[in-house]
């Protein structure tokens, strides 16, 4: 039963990668994400994030305040805060 069900996920995954494909092509993005074996990944070179730009260094994006309305954000929050001392 356990081999079916992992046979299963590994098949609706293999749509959705499919399909995340599709759409990137679509929208001429096909390169944003990058599927190899086992693994999946954003490729940051295309495009601009304030986020990763903070946590490359420019602490001076961040004001106080970090997509407060997600609970799963307080621990970015708070180390957010300790990088620049406040």
């Amino acid at each position: 039963m356990e081999e079916c069900e992992e046979q299963s996920s590994k098949n609706y995954l293999r749509v959705l990668r499919h399909r995340l494909n599709q759409t990137l092509d679509q929208y001429g993005l096909k390169d944003l994400v990058e599927i190899a074996y086992g693994s999946m990944r954003v490729n940051t070179d295309l495009f601009t994030c304030d986020y990763y730009d903070y946590l490359a260094g420019n602490t001076a994006l961040f004001n106080g305040s970090y997509m407060e309305e997600y609970s799963w954000s307080e621990i970015s929050e708070a180390t957010m805060h300790e990088k620049i001392g406040r």
